[in-house]
């Protein structure tokens, strides 16, 4: 039986051993979020040693996207179900009602056209005491199950099932618009019954 011999003299061997010590050290010490070796390590170095690291961002919630609508008739928000307005594109799965939800929540102005274009959406199809004169538009966060525990099948649970604690607020009718356009939909059903 015959060993083979290493390549290159002995101190490269050393020099590749520390090497391989020390890269393996920064591995696990950026995964414990050393700030020692976060700070005194380049860049370029820890780039490749955060493979611990791949996801330090995952996300540890189920984001889903609602919106209530102020019906003027009874006084009060109730949910709306917007996927009569949106739907799911075939090619991709992808509903534009969550993408807005996704990119555009904390942009005033596609709010705006958001809460227009479901006005008049659901108007249209409503008889006269369903119809809406404002909305809120929301995310439920609710957490994801733990490592290993089996992940439930999505459906849409109805809002009174879901703890208000999971809600985000993003987007609400201010109370102005609200009136007026209240006060436009009650003038339009008077209209129509003459």
């Amino acid at each position: 039986m015959r060993v083979a011999d290493s390549l290159g003299p002995s101190w490269l061997r050393r020099a590749l051993l520390a090497a391989a010590c020390a890269y393996l050290a920064i591995v696990f010490l950026s995964a414990m979020h050393s700030r020692l070796v976060l700070r005194h390590t380049p860049a370029p170095v820890l780039f490749f040693a955060e493979s611990a690291r791949l996801f330090p961002f995952a996300a540890e919630r189920i984001i889903e996207y609602r919106v209530e609508g102020f019906f003027c008739a009874k006084h009060r928000f109730a949910e709306v179900d917007p996927r009569p307005y949106f739907p799911v594109r075939a090619d991709d799965k992808e509903s534009r009602f969550h993408r807005v939800g996704f990119f555009y929540r904390r942009t005033r102005k596609v709010m705006r056209a958001l809460e227009d274009y479901l006005i008049r959406r659901v108007n249209a199809d409503a008889p006269p005491a369903g119809r809406i004169g404002a909305i809120r538009f929301f995310s439920l966060r609710r957490p994801l199950p733990r490592p290993g525990e089996k992940a439930p099948r999505f459906e849409r649970r109805p809002l009174d099932k879901i703890p208000n604690r999971y809600r985000k607020m993003w987007y609400v009718t201010p109370a102005s618009r609200r009136v007026a356009n209240c006060k436009r939909l009650e003038g339009d059903g008077k209209d129509a019954k003459k």
